[in-house]
């Protein structure tokens, strides 16, 4: 069940505050100016970190996806080498054949 979420309108305009003058020593709230922007640097601090953060999550997840494309290759390659050896098997068994078949051939031409 979602809740109606209400008009923008019914909120109101957001609050505007006037940017801190340069030249003022302190606000109209009695803090020093420094306090702003020692705030603001804190903002942009975290901001950052917040940034990094996810850019060092979207490398991770890109990473994994990466890996598992790989695991999915190395299957598919062992399959291919399974097969591979089976067909050998299968060739040397029929190599083997032809060989014992010519030399079994080869000594009944001989007693002649």
């Amino acid at each position: 069940m979602s809740l109606p979420l209400p008009d923008a309108d019914a909120w109101g305009a957001p609050p505007s505050f006037p940017p801190p003058s340069a030249s003022a020593s302190a606000s109209a709230s009695g803090f020093p100016i420094t306090a702003a922007a020692s705030a603001s640097a804190d903002d942009a601090a975290t901001l950052s970190t917040a940034l990094d953060k996810a850019a060092s999550i979207a490398s991770l997840l890109s990473a994994r996806d990466g890996l598992r494309g790989l695991l999915l290759r190395l299957a598919q390659v062992g399959d291919e080498v399974d097969a591979g050896k089976r067909e050998n098997e299968v060739l040397g068994t029929y190599i083997d054949n032809l060989t014992r078949n010519s030399v079994v051939a080869a000594g009944q031409q001989q007693k002649r």
